[in-house]
């Protein structure tokens, strides 16, 4: 497979920084604002801001070419039930990636690299800057090109600018081979068995471009090297015993096991197991059973990632104008002033975000419990099931957001939360340096709910009438986070209630369905100004059904499918602005990646054809 990809990010701003002063002590005259150093910290510094329309092309490239090959053999071992299976396959994937950076270190020397020459008195690259870029060009970005049409002139945009590309190869070894049969027969049938072995040999070589790798790339994301690799190897077996079958209120009576042992380089190794019990009282009542643990050691990426640098927004910071929405004596009030910060403070500047892989992580493992009722009564055509399912993470690898650490810091008593270790000391100017986002063990999740399920077909005299409807109940769905325990259930992003039903109606060579997709309502923890009693953030979201309808014709050889998706063209729910949630991310002022439809109706036609 070979893929080429050009996606554009849209355009961005430009808002580097003018020092009021040149290095010879002048006063800089591409900055407008320079002599006001004598008004106090933070005074004297300019800030033009300029559209990128043609600084940089907004463009990502990327080109991923992928082989995977596999050989394999399966058969029957001699005349017994016996059988085998066997296969060795090799993958790899290699990618260049490539972008248009402004270079930090360039920037800062057009602008603040710079003196007034003695002879013409022109507004040049200092000697020692010269030095270290013979190609320097002082830049002045206050003017009205710069400002309003994004615009600077081609000396200074080929010093400030550069092609960067980055390369990621990863390679994939696997050996898997399993053998089953028949161990033995019970008076209810055979005792059946599969016992198989895998080894994986995992790598991966991230290669960013120099100049992200030695974080200098402005107002971007830049990341270092990523490289390692890791060899699992797995004995597994599964064993099916049938105990009953063909009693009254015995219909089958049968239990599974299954047991893994796993081996990672990296970590080490660990055993897993899963039990489960199907238990039919008649052929129209069938109880049924599971429980079962797992075991993810930290990946490859989790573990091996190289310093990778991003941006928050500075809205995040906890202390902005801390003075109108707390007061002393809450613990963001408190935490605020004693860091030096005004009531009133301001921070204009984004906020430095490390992510990086993480030595010593503790393996991810889960238990899951389900238990459910089937019904298919043999007078009518339908069927309807229900299930409760109990599922328990625990050590969690994540890499929470920067905005949840220092919400979490800022709101404990001195600062006593262990995500403030994760968080830089504040500037000169009181502007947060950086938050360390790298992964770590979070804690605990766990998920309780049950899951309600129903089928139905009619064959009626001219086509065959047919219905499926799924339906969840969230209980509980919860996280805990260095021993801080969020329930999410109920909140943005984790209604109670959810769920999708399909009514078809087959006739012929046609098909028509129409399907529906329920969203149950949701509301997130109050916000009130302080000071007053009134909420006056919109906090809920309401009970949300969406419509599609689609007609599929299928031929001899061809196969055409006509779909209308939001039949009713109905808009996400609305939610207030500077309403916080840890569960889903508030862009402009709806939630996307919680279900809602973000695009209106939209049409589909599908035309497939075999040959």
């Amino acid at each position: 497979n070979s893929r080429k990809t050009r996606s554009s990010s849209g355009f961005r701003q430009f808002f580097p920084v003018y020092n009021g002063r040149m290095l010879d002590g002048n006063l800089n005259p591409f900055n407008p604002f320079a002599g006001l150093e004598a008004f106090g910290p933070g005074f004297g510094f300019g800030q033009p801001v300029l559209p990128t329309y043609e600084l940089l092309d907004p463009v990502f490239e990327s080109d991923v070419e992928r082989y995977n090959a596999f050989v394999g053999m399966e058969g029957d071992i001699g005349a017994t039930s016996w059988y085998y299976d066997a296969h060795v396959g090799f993958g790899r994937s290699s990618g260049k990636y490539r972008s248009q950076q402004f270079l930090d270190d360039r920037v800062n020397a057009s602008l603040n690299g710079v003196i007034r020459d003695p002879v013409s008195g022109a507004i040049v690259c200092a000697p020692s800057v010269l030095a270290q870029f013979p190609d320097c060009v002082a830049a002045n970005l206050f003017t009205e090109d710069g400002l309003l049409r994004g615009r600077l002139p081609a000396d200074v945009l080929a010093f400030l600018r550069r092609d960067t590309e980055g390369t990621t190869t990863y390679e994939g070894l696997t050996f898997s081979g399993f053998v089953g049969g028949e161990l033995m027969r019970l008076p209810a049938g055979a005792v059946n068995a599969i016992i198989g072995a895998e080894f994986r040999e995992e790598s991966i070589n991230d290669v960013p471009d120099i100049e992200a790798q030695n974080n200098n790339f402005w107002g971007f994301s830049t990341s270092g090297i990523t490289k390692g690799r890791d060899q699992v190897t797995e004995v597994f077996t599964e064993l099916e015993f049938p105990l009953l079958a063909g009693r009254r209120f015995a219909e089958e009576l049968s239990l599974t096991g299954a047991f893994r042992w796993t081996d990672y380089d990296s970590y080490g190794s660990d055993t897993t197991y899963k039990l489960g019990l199907v238990y039919a009282v008649t052929p129209e009542i069938l109880l049924r059973s599971t429980f079962g643990t797992s075991f993810r050691p930290p990946a490859l990426f989790e573990q091996f990632l190289g310093s990778f640098t991003g941006f928050a927004s500075n809205l995040l910071d906890p202390c902005i104008n801390y003075g109108s929405r707390s007061q002393p004596g809450d613990p963001l009030y408190d935490n605020c002033q004693a860091e030096g910060l005004e009531e009133t403070f301001t921070n204009p500047s984004s906020i430095l975000v490390t992510t990086s892989g993480a030595a010593g992580l503790n393996a991810e493992t889960s238990e899951a419990f389900t238990i459910g009722l089937a019904l298919t009564p043999d007078w009518a055509n339908f069927s309807v099931a229900v299930d409760f399912f109990d599922i328990t993470v625990k050590d969690t690898i994540a890499s929470p957001s920067a905005g949840g650490f220092l919400s979490q810091c800022y709101n404990s008593v001195n600062f006593s939360s262990a995500f403030c270790s994760r968080i830089g000391p504040r500037n000169e100017l009181g502007r947060l340096t950086f938050v360390d986002n790298s992964f770590l063990n979070i804690g605990r999740q766990q998920t309780r709910g049950f899951d309600f399920a129903t089928v139905y077909e009619r064959q009626l005299p001219a086509g065959l009438l047919s219905f499926d409807g799924n339906a969840t109940y969230i209980d509980k769905q919860n996280s805990e986070i260095f021993g801080i325990v969020s329930n999410f259930e109920g909140r943005w992003a984790f209604p109670r209630w959810s769920a999708q039903t399909q009514t078809r109606y087959d006739w012929k060579d046609w098909r028509l369905a129409w399907s529906m997709n329920y969203i149950g309502k949701s509301k997130e923890q109050k916000f009130f100004d302080p000071g007053t009693t009134n909420q006056n953030r919109q906090n809920r979201t309401p009970n949300v059904v969406y419509h599609t309808v689609s007609a599929r014709y299928t031929a001899a050889s061809w196969q055409a499918i006509l779909t209308v998706r939001n039949l009713f063209d109905k808009a996400p729910p609305a939610v207030g602005s500077n309403q916080g949630s840890q569960t889903a991310n508030r862009i402009a002022n709806t939630l996307p990646g919680a279900g809602y439809d973000l695009f209106g109706r939209t049409f589909v036609l599908q035309v497939s054809y075999g040959f």
